[in-house]
């Protein structure tokens, strides 16, 4: 067992280190102690100490330790502390210490031994003097180190402030003077969010003119005009404007809204709200020059809008200009431009446009993708008598026009669609006036009208003023009617094909040549050549200016032909007087000569061979003469 019979702790170097300026102080303890056996006998020669500094008197883990190699002189030791093991500066901060002693394998000697004041002045040694030559450690001064209004501009070097320099949140308005910190005395770029306390609002006396172009952020709102903001920027002009943002390059003012965001008396997410209570505009956009927009407005999510406008009692857009609005999306299955009327009662419009100019147009839409499905105007309409679209013409003019430069036949300027089964127009047109009601022209080489039908219905269905059919074309053509009044023709043709006779001699045929069963093709005709054949089948239609009045036939198959041929009606037809001048009301039948009639002078031969009855006279020569066809 060993005795601690006296110590003495020598602060002499402790002492100078506060006194020390440009370096840091040795961080080292001295001990002195007179050492004893159980006996009260002074150790002599060599010595194995363990040394530890405790928080508590008694117990607890050591915060420092070392172990000492000591020559005992008479019982007496000289121990250099921190010399194996270097002593934390910051180990004497204020708190108690206590130093425990072990000495060989001896268990640590009670009770331990109090620090005394001397070795605090370890702590020191991590204050720097604040001059030009050294740097301030990074969170050293804070709020507590500064009295209120006490670092004002003179105190402080240029570029001296540095975001390492202030620990985060530590300094307060009330700590600086009025207009004591400028843009030449922080470093740029040192200042963050972190720096500044979250309670701790920047006036602006705090701030001297010429700022600069610093960033300002702010958890918090920022009001100009008014000292109680509802909005993230609130800026109230009593007599000036509100709010004014410009840019040379750029856009003058960008708003995002973000879903959850509510502002009292705004519309949910809305990233630029605009209202006027005076009469004026709730938000106006002007453009003086290029290609820019007075307002635009750009949406990203599939169900938001790009422009939201809503008056209840009055226009909810109003745009002027050479190109007033202009909406364009690039979604698929989106819309440029969604207007909607949700009025109950009384007369709403969705889209209104108005032109005062002789050319010009209300509501103009255009569509230049080259594939898919796209409108330049879709109109759309959830009342059972409302209208996706409503065109009107007050000065006696066209109410809406189209036109479409389209190529092939399922292409349209104008295309109807009813996806409805039930029983519903796809188009409807209604017309007070006494003129028609729908008026059909084409000025190119293609058809004026195209019918197609798909199911099973008529193609066309005429009914009076109670609904009663006319009459009506069925899906196969079929059509019924009660009269049927022909003016482009008067006599009944059917198409044939029809042959010269194979001679040198043989004509080609020709309207109001008189034509006969051709014997050597079924189905086929040729030109006469016999008096009193009867195989005569009638005359070819279309002579002396008179057309057909119908024209049957069935087209690839053999009831078909590119010639007309009358077999009943009046036509004309070529005759020969060689045989007697032929009278109204001659019997005419084949003559000799190719396609020629004749008049009956035999009877008996005339049996079968009769064409009809002459209407007209030729007294001599050949000629062309009006007949009735009545093949007999």
């Amino acid at each position: 067992m060993f005795k601690l019979l006296s110590r003495l702790v020598a602060p002499a170097c402790l002492a100078t280190a506060a006194l020390a300026l440009p370096s840091d102080p040795p961080a080292l303890l001295h001990l002195q102690a007179r050492l004893s056996d159980a006996n009260g006998v002074a150790l002599q020669g060599a010595v194995s100490l363990q040394l530890k500094l405790y928080s508590l008197q008694s117990g607890g883990s050591p915060l420092w330790s070392e172990s000492e190699a000591a020559t005992a002189a008479n019982g007496v030791v000289q121990l250099v502390l921190g010399d194996a093991t270097a002593i934390a500066p910051g180990l004497f901060s204020g708190s108690d210490r206590w130093l425990g002693i072990t000495v060989g394998a001896d268990p640590e000697m009670t009770p331990r031994l109090r620090i005394g004041s001397a070795p605090y002045a370890l702590h020191a040694g991590s204050v720097a003097k604040l001059d030009a030559s050294t740097s301030i450690a990074s969170g050293t001064i804070t709020s507590v180190h500064l009295a209120d209004g006490g670092v004002g501009p003179a105190d402080l070097a240029g570029g001296a402030v540095t975001a390492v320099a202030i620990a985060p949140g530590s300094i307060g308005s009330a700590a600086l003077l009025s207009n004591s910190v400028d843009t030449l005395k922080i470093l740029d770029g040192s200042i963050t969010n972190a720096d500044v306390a979250t309670a701790a609002a920047i006036a602006g006396t705090k701030i001297t003119p010429g700022f600069g172009s610093q960033n300002v952020t702010t958890l918090g709102s920022i009001g100009a005009g008014t000292a109680a903001p509802n909005a993230r920027i609130h800026a109230n002009g009593s007599s000036e404007v509100g709010l004014l943002a410009e840019s040379a390059t750029n856009n003058g003012v960008v708003a995002f809204a973000h879903a959850g965001v509510v502002v009292p008396g705004v519309p949910p997410v809305a990233a630029v709200y605009g209202n006027n209570d005076a009469g004026g505009d709730g938000l106006q956009g002007t453009t003086s020059g290029g290609s820019g927009a007075g307002v635009r407005g750009y949406s990203f999510a599939p169900s938001s809008y790009g422009g939201w406008f809503e008056n209840d009692n009055g226009v909810g857009l109003y745009a002027e200009g050479s190109k007033g609005l202009r909406a364009t999306t690039s979604a698929s299955g989106g819309d440029a431009v969604w207007a909607s009327a949700t009025a109950t009662s009384g007369s709403a419009w969705g889209v209104r446009g108005e032109s005062d100019s002789t050319s010009g147009i209300g509501v103009r839409g255009e569509a230049h993708a080259i594939s898919g499905t796209n409108y330049g105007v879709y109109g759309e309409a959830s009342s059972p008598s409302g209208f996706g679209g409503y065109f009107r013409n007050t000065a006696l003019g066209t109410g809406a026009y189209v036109e479409g430069r389209v190529h092939g036949a399922n292409q349209a300027a104008l295309r109807v669609h009813n996806p409805e089964t039930a029983s519903a127009q796809a188009g409807y047109f209604t017309n007070a006036s006494n003129y028609h009601t729908l008026v059909l022209e084409n000025t190119g080489t293609g058809g004026t009208l195209w019918m197609k039908n798909a199911g099973a219905a008529t193609f066309i269905t005429a009914v009076d003023e109670s609904n009663n059919p006319k009459f009506w074309v069925e899906k196969s053509g079929k059509t019924v009617t009660k009269v049927l009044q022909i003016l482009g023709g008067s006599d009944l043709s059917e198409g044939f094909h029809v042959s010269a006779i194979e001679d040198d001699r043989a004509a080609a045929p020709a309207p109001g040549m008189v034509v006969c069963i051709d014997p050597e093709h079924e189905g086929r005709l040729v030109v006469s050549s016999r008096a009193y054949d009867r195989t005569v089948a009638g005359v070819i239609s279309g002579a002396g200016g008179v057309s057909p009045g119908m024209l049957m036939g069935q087209e690839g198959t053999i009831a078909d032909g590119d010639q007309p041929v009358a077999l009943c009606g009046r036509v004309y037809v070529w005759c020969d007087a060689g045989g007697g001048a032929i009278a109204p009301g001659d019997l005419l039948t084949t003559a000799a000569v190719e396609g020629h009639a004749m008049r009956v002078t035999d009877p008996a031969l005339a049996q079968g061979a009769v064409i009809g009855k002459a209407m007209g006279r030729l007294e001599r020569g050949r000629g062309l003469v009006l007949a009735l066809v009545n093949l007999q």
